[in-house]
């Protein structure tokens, strides 16, 4: 697998497409320090992981790592299950 590495400044984004037609939208929302905040967009279902919790959560070390959107507020806030 490939990596695409792309340089952002703060409220700019990337969109992803999906084969279904769907999109995931990434966007810088702001920086603090050496911190990177991110706003994820995507499809109701998905599920969004940090990779280290990701990575805990194969190894069978437990945890809820993810959130599953399940739609946004009209704020463009996601809701997360």
């Amino acid at each position: 697998m490939g990596m695409l590495v792309l340089r952002r400044e703060v409220s700019e984004g990337i969109v992803m497409l999906l084969p279904d037609g769907s999109e995931i939208v990434v966007h810088v929302s702001h920086l603090k320090g050496k911190k990177v905040a991110l706003a994820i967009s995507a499809p109701a279902g998905v599920k969004v992981l940090r990779r280290e919790l990701y990575a805990n959560r194969n190894l069978g070390t437990g945890g809820k790592a993810e959130m599953v959107l399940s739609g946004l507020h009209a704020s463009g806030q996601a809701t997360a299950s």
